[in-house]
């Protein structure tokens, strides 16, 4: 189980936060996504 927050003691740079949060928006449908820009969705989701 992977988690969104980090503690103190979490050494993680801000790709990997980045990452996490695309992973987590990949769980909804595209279609619902509809404030994000087509281009960074081309890029990211689902990746």
């Amino acid at each position: 189980q992977e988690y969104v927050s980090q503690g103190y003691n979490t050494d993680r740079d801000i790709e990997e936060t980045l990452n996490i949060g695309w992973k987590l928006l990949s769980i909804l449908p595209r279609s619902e996504l509809k404030r994000i820009d087509d281009k960074f969705l081309d890029q990211y989701y689902g990746k």
